[in-house]
């Protein structure tokens, strides 16, 4: 969001998007890494002897 952010959106809607871009990087990123890292750690301690391979990307 941030091409929106820096245009010249009025206060109350620059704040708006911020808010939404906020909201929108803490559910589907931050919150997706913390889902995924959960699995992956119980992936690993569940089979303590087994090689994995994992790619990450945005």
């Amino acid at each position: 969001l941030p091409h929106f952010i820096n245009s010249s959106l009025p206060a109350h809607e620059r704040l708006t998007a911020q808010q939404i871009d906020s909201y929108l990087r803490q559910e589907l990123i931050y919150k997706r890494n913390e889902r995924m890292a959960r699995r992956v750690s119980a992936l690993l301690q569940r089979n303590p002897t087994q090689s994995f391979f994992f790619a990450f990307g945005a």
